[in-house]
């Protein structure tokens, strides 16, 4: 019913100290050790060293796959944008001394990813705008406008997840 008792040869001070013990949650018991295991640090630099060849994998297929669907131009200007992207969010990271961790590098691959599905949002929108008779700079002009939109909530929800 909600009541316990603790029996034994206490004496008031014994138990007002045992009492403590029990608020604060720091009772002493015996630590017995079943069981020791040791994880050597080549383990967690090899899964980041995967990580990083991963992450490089990852950027050359964007490129190669930029090249073959968009053409020699458009996969330039999206390889030019990733690396200035990787190199100013490298940069942050340097000025707020990050440690990487791998977590950390997921998000990276996931940001790169996100900023290419912007430039292949522009694209598609540009591509659109020059089969309708305008301009290059005029199509590049009213295809970031139209696609900042959809960028800004994928960006937004992306967040928020």
């Amino acid at each position: 019913d909600g009541r316990a008792k603790i029996s034994g040869g206490f004496d008031k001070e014994r138990a007002t100290e045992t009492a403590k013990e029990l608020n604060s949650g720091n009772m002493p018991a015996p630590l017995i050790l079943l069981q020791e295991e040791k994880v050597s640090p080549s383990l967690g630099d090899s899964a980041f060293q995967g990580a990083l060849v991963a992450t490089g994998v990852g950027v050359l297929a964007i490129i190669i796959y930029m090249f073959f669907i968009y053409g020699r131009r458009k996969a330039t200007v999206t390889t030019a944008t990733m690396i200035f992207y990787f190199m100013v969010l490298l940069a942050i990271l340097k000025l707020i001394d990050y440690a990487l961790s791998l977590s950390g590098i997921a998000a990276i691959i996931l940001s790169i990813g996100m900023a290419v599905d912007a430039n292949v949002l522009i694209f598609e929108r540009m591509n659109e705008e020059v089969k309708n008779n305008k301009s290059y700079l005029s199509a590049i002009e009213t295809a970031s406008k139209r696609s900042w939109a959809a960028i800004r909530d994928g960006q937004i929800s992306t967040l928020l997840i």
